[in-house]
């Protein structure tokens, strides 16, 4: 088993709000991915080698938490020669050879590492935090002082108001197709503050869906997946406004794997006249001579 180096999150908020479950998980992974941080993303396979004494555990709860990590950008997953992959963010292994055995996602080169344009310094090892959480820190700080919530934030430039200061609003014809994945998302048309911001953040993502793309993320967010088949159906908005890509990578490669309907062959016609009265072709069956080929 190779050394790994665990490095202090405990103050770090991009663990803030993740289960106890899951921040398990992500230390196992640590532990069993290869030099540049990849992984089975198969919850068949990640249950059997991280939690090989745990009889009572289920592909489904795995799922649960492999969607929490990649919520908090901890992980990116991706498919790759026909198999379910992960790699851990900001992995950063200091090592004199690295070995992969894992390919790297689509694209990308032999040494990809993903790195994570929000949290690029892990908290608690350099003391130089990001600005989002240097931000929540010091409303964190001044709430405890004063005993009263901080105000909440003004959306930036990026998110639910523009440049000149007017507010946005979504694509009309994108926010349908988003909430007609989930019939629970149909009763709320309207974005929350912070599903506003997920929006906006990826709205050149949601911008480049194709319309036929929106039918089988459709298609597939309805479908009932069998057990321990890997796959993401978010029950949240949020969750998967923060990551459409996420789904859609999913949805084609259920789409791919469907058996296609087989072709229906039309029956050849009756000879003779065609028999409407249903009572008159039942006779016509009970009574007509069978033809033996000679």
């Amino acid at each position: 088993m190779p050394n790994r180096l665990l490095r202090d999150w405990t103050d770090s908020l991009r663990f803030d709000g993740i289960s106890a479950e899951a921040e398990r998980l992500f230390t196992r992974l640590i532990m069993k991915a290869d030099d540049y941080g990849r992984f089975h993303c198969d919850p068949r396979l990640i249950k059997a080698n991280c939690f090989p004494l745990h009889d009572d555990l289920t592909a489904a709860q795995v799922t649960a938490w492999l969607d929490e990590l990649a919520t908090r950008q901890l992980i990116l997953r991706y498919e790759a020669e026909g198999r379910h992959l992960l790699a851990i963010v900001n992995y950063g292994q200091r090592l004199k050879q690295s070995r992969a055995k894992f390919p790297p996602p689509p694209g990308q080169a032999a040494d990809f590492l993903p790195v994570s344009d929000h949290f690029r310094e892990l908290p608690g090892t350099s003391g130089h935090f990001p600005l989002e959480e240097k931000q929540k820190r010091r409303e964190l700080e001044a709430e405890a002082r004063s005993g009263t919530p901080p105000a909440p934030p003004e959306p930036s430039s990026g998110g639910a108001r523009a440049a000149g200061g007017s507010r946005r609003s979504p694509n009309p014809a994108i926010l349908a197709n988003i909430n007609s994945l989930r019939d629970a998302w149909a009763t709320m048309p309207e974005l929350c503050h912070s599903e506003l911001q997920a929006y906006f953040a990826n709205e050149a993502a949601l911008e480049s869906i194709r319309p036929e793309t929106w039918t089988i993320c459709g298609e597939y967010m309805r479908a009932t997946l069998r057990t321990g088949d890997p796959g993401w159906q978010p029950r949240s908005r949020l969750k998967y406004l923060e990551a459409p890509g996420d789904l859609v990578s999913h949805a084609q490669a259920w789409a791919s794997k469907r058996p296609k309907p087989r072709p229906v062959t039309p029956r050849p016609p009756l000879s003779g006249d065609v028999i409407e009265d249903p009572a008159e072709a039942l006779h016509f069956f009970r009574t007509a001579p069978i033809k033996v080929p000679a």
